[in-house]
């Protein structure tokens, strides 16, 4: 490697010896010194034919040229400034779109766990992902084909005192065995073992994670020891767990992991260690080598069935028992963790995305291609004389390729640093989209290996896809012209312009396809913005109180919530207060239940699900949803007066039709139930939503909540000014109550229900962005394609303004054939954008997947934008000199 240069000149030096001794031995015989060097030269044969086998001995001929063809190429682009910069910008922002979205996908889809062997992991589930504490155990204790099973449960938001300090932080309550199962060792300290998580309530222990550690203090290695106090009950940490580890939920880390048998000290309200009917621990298992997840599933199913007679023990409604019917146990892998629904979330939409962003790099394609194929029309008096000196077309081919995967690589280069900068703006949109769930997921979207090697795959298959057409077509060209003087005017005519415009044409469809698309994605978002939810969202504030968390009792709870009320009412600005546990869309997930309803006789298997929230007088006022019949809440409906509710029109027209509901009951469970809870109904208020904007009203039920035990509340306060100014006085109000009721985050309902559309948001930038982004796309492609087709017709443009035409007749002739190609391009585009709105309907709102007016609409702008992109070559056209042009006739 080091030494051929010397090894060529040994051997050169080698053959000149050898042929000097040679012309020696001849001239000892009698031939002259001329004569016998001749001689020599002539015995030995063609010199440099030999230095060249010798050369070709010792090294990888292939790989000299390749690093010729390297050089060519970087000087080819050095000499052509404007076309590297247009290509490498093109193939850096599509490449960078694709890197970026797939970024998403390997955090979501792809990534392991950072544990030891996550190949062998798999996640236990039935029709809900989770199981009761005695039904863990079953599985732990009585598989054969696990090396282990460990339980884990998320709690959000759990009350944290440190050195005085309050905080909320979020937790995962483990079982003993689930550090080593997974073999994560503590940095600093020690993980659990197995006996601490022995016996209920008797080991307040605690393992911090390592962002916690650095966050809360400052990576102190005097932490291990100290005291954390969880909802009043002192814990001591025990260690910190590596940094590359943040728990097994995917894009939920963990502050703080507490034994799974603390949960009855965390939760004096719930006992549900031994309660099989309490589902709450998700399952997660170690295989055996060799055991596949069918010979899992098949080992478990008796132990499942018997978990579920367990559960039929518990005394259960008709829902219930139909529910416990439809569990089907299912073992799935989960290498790359546990989810709250993030993938089936997120699924579809990042396949629209990843098929919007495959679409992009297309189109970029093709456009560096057809830039290509002007340059290669440009430099075929190059190619010909190469040609005609016996260059071979497959060496002429892997030049031209070299120098396309020299720009691909430049451009994947570009856009590998777009996506690694983009990371923490796709991170934002990706908790955007996650809309109200209890969390935002914070997913570690900067590349890593895999991303990188998906850049690099894509920017070798972009070389070869956008410069092997025009290395193949630029290799062929007819020798006796194009090595003729005025050989620039080769490809003037009409049929050597018929593969850019064909390239065009894909562009043109390839983007009225994009532009659909994102039309009917951001018509959604816009009538989802619109639609009349039921309530008035503007000038209202919303926060939670939790008046538990301050020590008040059963009793005392309803007090503090009435007098806060009050101070609320009397703040000058104020229209209105009240309470519900649920705020007005929920983002999936509620409060629901089947009902009996008097009167009314139940068909079989009938749902008879209806979805309740409990509220206080004023509720429906503050939130601005009509009362329709009967009357609101009041403060004679205490605890001892009959129980009472509200009902919305959904529940009244399918229980009661057009009777008078008012004054009818209703309750839980089946009618007959003994000791069943009966509900008067005391009025009928408009359809609202419930969980989504999309959903169909579901009937719905109000409940007084000062009839009932009352916990943690959200405030509605509705203003008569900017609702975010009354929050310095709403929080004095609320210390001069009690300073040590626990105050949660202020915002408004409109932000609230906007948050609830952040999946849609999403959506629509995104897909809006790749839309413009392909429309400047095929804008620059069409007008480097006029421009060139002008600069190659300028003696013909000439000759017909010589012979008449004048400039408005030059210019109707290139905007016309500008147009004829948007036309073939939509005509081809349209059969496209038909199928992507069907399989994008599940999506859309309001809208139907073949929408004519969103159609019309991405034909009309691409019609514009190519307008205005050929209106410069076409007036370009118009100022043709005659007299110029014809001198190169």
């Amino acid at each position: 490697m080091f030494w051929r240069r010397r090894k060529q000149e040994d051997f050169r030096a080698e053959v000149e010896a050898h042929i000097e001794l040679e012309a020696e031995r001849l001239k000892e015989q009698g031939l002259s010194d001329e004569e016998a060097c001749a001689a020599a030269r002539r015995a030995f044969g063609n010199v440099t034919r030999a230095q060249e086998r010798f050369y070709e001995s010792g090294r990888w001929v292939g790989g000299d040229q390749l690093r010729q063809d390297i050089r060519y190429g970087l000087r080819q682009l050095r000499r052509s400034p404007g076309f590297t910069a247009a290509a490498v910008v093109t193939l850096a922002l599509g490449i960078g779109a694709n890197t970026s979205i797939f970024s998403v996908v390997n955090a979501m889809m792809l990534r392991p766990l950072p544990v030891r062997d996550p190949a062998q992991l798999v996640e236990v589930a039935q029709g809900g992902p989770t199981f009761s504490y005695p039904a863990f155990r079953r599985f732990r204790d009585e598989n054969h084909v696990f090396l282990g099973v460990l339980g884990v449960y998320w709690q959000k938001g759990l009350d944290a005192t440190i050195n005085g300090q309050a905080e909320t932080l979020d937790a995962q309550l483990v079982s003993g065995n689930f550090f080593s199962l997974l073999g994560v060792d503590a940095v600093s300290g020690r993980t659990f073992t197995t006996e601490e998580d022995g016996l209920p309530g008797r080991n307040p222990v605690a393992v911090i994670s390592y962002g916690y550690w650095k966050k809360r203090f400052g990576l102190d290695p005097s932490v291990v020891g100290k005291s954390i106090t969880l909802n009043k009950t002192p814990f001591t940490i025990l260690g910190v767990t590596p940094p590359e580890f943040s728990g097994i939920w995917l894009g939920f880390p963990a502050d703080v992991y507490v034994p799974m048998t603390m949960v009855g000290v965390l939760h004096e309200d719930r006992s549900w260690l031994n309660n099989t009917g309490t589902h709450w621990i998700h399952i997660m298992g170690r295989l055996k080598p060799g055991t596949s997840p069918g010979q899992a599933l098949a080992d478990l199913a008796l132990i499942h069935g018997e978990t579920l007679e367990d559960d039929r023990t518990v005394n259960r409604s008709e829902a219930e028992e139909r529910f416990l019917n439809s569990l089907r146990l299912a073992v799935v892998p989960a290498e790359s963790g546990l989810t709250f629904d993030l993938r089936q979330q997120f699924s579809q939409p990042l396949a629209i995305l990843m098929a919007m962003v495959g679409f992009v790099l297309l189109i970029a394609c093709i456009n560096v291609a057809n830039l290509s194929l002007a340059r290669a029309a440009t430099r075929q008096k190059e190619i010909a004389v190469r040609l005609a000196i016996g260059a071979g077309r497959r060496r002429l081919i892997r030049l031209l390729l070299t120098e396309s995967l020299l720009l691909a690589s430049t451009g994947g280069a570009a856009g590998y640093l777009l996506a690694y900068w983009s990371g923490t703006m796709l991170a934002s949109l990706v908790s955007m989209a996650w809309g109200l769930g209890w969390g935002s997921p914070r997913l570690d979207l900067q590349p890593d290996p895999r991303v990188l090697a998906f850049t690099a795959g894509v920017s070798l298959l972009v070389g070869v896809v956008f410069g092997l057409i025009p290395a193949i077509r630029a290799t062929r060209p007819d020798l006796t012209p194009a090595l003729k003087e005025n050989g620039r005017k080769i490809g003037a005519s009409r049929s050597s312009m018929g593969l850019g415009k064909t390239l065009v044409v894909s562009q043109v469809a390839l983007s009225l396809l994009l532009l659909f698309g994102a039309g009917l994605l951001v018509r959604t978002l816009r009538n989802l913005e619109n639609l009349d939810p039921g309530f008035n969202r503007h000038n209202v504030l919303e926060f939670s109180l939790d008046a538990t968390k301050a020590g008040y009792g059963e009793g005392d709870v309803p007090r503090v919530y009435q007098a806060l009320l009050e101070r609320f009412d009397a703040i000058p600005g104020v229209r209105s207060a009240g309470l519900s546990v649920l705020a007005p869309i929920t983002g999936g997930g509620g409060w629901d239940g089947e009902v009996w309803v008097d009167g009314y006789t139940p068909r079989p298997n009938e749902d008879r699900t209806v979805y309740l929230n409990a509220v206080s007088p004023g509720y429906f006022e503050t939130i601005g949803t009509e009362l329709r019949l009967g009357r609101d809440f009041e403060p004679r409906d205490s605890r001892s007066a009959v129980k009472v509710a509200i009902i919305n029109q959904a529940m009244a027209r399918y229980f009661f039709g057009n009777d008078n509901p008012i004054g009818r009951r209703f309750g839980p469970g089946m009618p007959g139930d003994k000791g069943r809870q009966e509900f008067e109904i005391i009025g009928v208020v408009e359809d609202s939503k419930y969980e989504t904007l999309r959903e169909t009203v579901p009937r719905t039920a109000y409940l007084d909540c000062f009839q009932g035990p009352l916990g943690g509340m959200t405030v509605s306060v509705r203003t008569a000014m900017s609702a975010t100014a009354l929050v310095p006085q709403i929080r004095s109000e609320i210390s001069a109550v009690d300073k040590n009721v626990r105050v949660g985050d202020f915002t408004t309902l409109e932000e609230h229900v906007n948050t609830s559309l952040g999946h849609e948001r999403v959506l629509a930038l995104l897909s809006a962005l790749f839309g413009i982004l392909t429309l400047a796309i095929a804008s620059v492609g069409l007008y480097g394609l006029m421009s060139y087709a002008v600069a190659r017709r300028t003696s013909e443009i000439g000759i017909r303004m010589a012979l008449g035409a004048d400039r408005g007749q030059v210019l109707k002739m290139v905007v016309r054939e500008s147009m004829l190609l948007i036309a073939a391009g939509v005509t081809l585009g349209l059969p496209l954008v038909l199928a992507a709105g069907r399989l994008i309907s599940g999506q859309l709102f309001g809208l139907k997947p073949a929408d004519p007016t969103t159609i019309v609409g991405a034909i009309g702008l691409l019609a514009a934008v190519g307008a205005f992109a050929v209106y410069s070559p076409a007036r370009r056209a118009t100022k043709v000199d005659p007299m110029v042009a014809l001198r190169y006739e």
